[in-house]
């Protein structure tokens, strides 16, 4: 059993709103983001690795796999701490009230998850809302329900 969340594409823009409120560097630049010149003259020390900032909770947000990600139910509560103080921050960085909001959903749906000691199941909502149009509804990003780890119903 686990929980699910949608999301679309404003999912990377909270990713990189909370990381410039956070002052994690450009995402851009840390592994798994950057992508390196086509002449081969990139800046030494790039990408920055993920293991700078191991210890920062955010780090398991940033890293997770766009494709079906998962976040371990070991990790949703002190992600959902880390971003609940920083979602006042993130405000300051032109974060559209409709983002804050989604940001909230999924701080709850985190603390949801942690708190059941279940592991948060992130799929995009295109992939998603494509199998749940075919049974007649849609989700969006802190509409949460429970099933099991395969089944999208």
């Amino acid at each position: 059993m686990g929980l699910r969340i949608s999301h679309g594409p404003g999912f990377h823009v909270m990713c990189k709103e909370f990381a410039k409120a956070s002052n994690f560097p450009d995402l851009g630049l840390m592994e798994g983001y950057y992508v390196p010149t086509t002449d081969g003259n990139d800046p030494e020390g790039l990408p920055i690795p993920w293991d700078y900032f191991a210890q920062d909770a955010l780090t398991v947000l940033f890293r997770y796999d766009d494709d079906m990600g998962r976040i371990d139910s070991s990790d949703c509560l002190p992600l959902a701490a880390r971003m609940r103080g920083l979602l006042d921050e993130v405000s300051e960085y032109d974060f559209v009230e409709a983002g804050r909001e989604a940001a909230l959903d999924f701080i709850r749906a985190l603390a949801e998850a942690g708190l059941a000691g279940e592991d948060l199941v992130l799929q995009p909502r295109i992939q998603f809302g494509e199998q749940l149009r075919a049974m007649g509804s849609d989700l969006v990003l802190g509409e949460i329900f429970r099933r099991g780890q395969d089944d999208p119903r």
